[in-house]
């Protein structure tokens, strides 16, 4: 036997089991799980971003509920260390 014909005969061995796996329905189950995770994934982290409000946003809302808990926690942490949510308090009700 030459070296070819045993090159054709791996690769028809190959190619039938190849073939033999892409015809079972969980190696395509596999697959289509593999490639449909990642957009999944995407999916719902844009989702999630897109429902939660901005820094920003949440500032203002506090300001016009007049909520000064809430402003507050959207402020740095050294600006919360400098004035603590007491003191906040406290001026609010004193300016009330």
């Amino acid at each position: 036997m030459s070296r070819s014909t045993t090159l054709e005969r791996s690769q028809k061995r190959s190619q039938s089991t190849i073939a033999q796996v892409l015809r079972t329905p969980i190696v395509w189950l596999g697959l289509v799980g593999m490639l449909a995770t990642p957009t999944l994934i995407l999916g719902i982290r844009l989702a999630v971003q897109a429902n939660t409000p901005a820094p920003a946003d949440l500032f203002m809302q506090s300001v016009v509920k007049r909520d000064g808990t809430l402003g507050w926690h959207q402020l740095c942490p050294s600006l919360q260390a400098q004035l603590p949510l007491s003191m906040l308090a406290s001026q609010v009700e004193a300016q009330r």
